[in-house]
């Protein structure tokens, strides 16, 4: 399993690809699973967040490099791993889903009062003059984000401990 940072995740904390691949062209010998975990370094800005979504992308790739099962994605498979990631790692709890709030750099108001939409982006990539709002097609107005209180992943993976 490699385990690589991701620039392009933007609204997902982690993934992981499922790969088979022929080593050996012998008669009777079957592929090789192997599996890459990607995770978002923008989505993932503290250790529980990191530490949580390492041991459920791990729970995906025992499945697939174990058990050769990739579908459902969190059938009973990969509840069977996560259990027992769980019970190896009981301070981590193996959910299926994330509601992190992603702690984004710009964002853009609508300037419609009654109107409140936000736009948030990583980058500064809206364009006010030739973009509108999606709601109610009223223009966009760049407003300062909420402090931004955490780190983001590529400099706290710098920071964690080396086993």
């Amino acid at each position: 399993v490699k385990v690589e940072w991701s620039n392009k995740l933007r609204t997902t904390a982690g993934l992981t690809r499922l790969q088979k691949r022929q080593q050996d062209f012998s008669p009777g010998v079957k592929p090789s699973r192997f599996a890459t975990i990607e995770l978002s370094s923008k989505v993932l800005d503290d250790t529980e967040r990191l530490r949580s979504t390492l041991l459920h992308e791990m729970v995906h790739a025992a499945a697939w490099i174990i058990d050769g099962v990739s579908k459902p994605a969190h059938g009973q498979c990969f509840r069977k791993w996560a259990a027992i990631a769980m019970s190896r790692v009981p301070s981590i709890k193996v959910t299926t889903t994330h509601d992190y709030q992603i702690q984004y750099k710009y964002a853009w108001a609508c300037t419609r009062p009654d109107c409140g939409f936000l736009v948030q982006r990583h980058s500064r990539s809206v364009d006010v003059e030739r973009q509108c709002c999606g709601r109610c097609r009223g223009r966009l107005m760049e407003v300062e984000v909420p402090h931004r209180s955490s780190r983001p992943a590529v400099e706290l993976h710098k920071t964690l401990p080396r086993r």
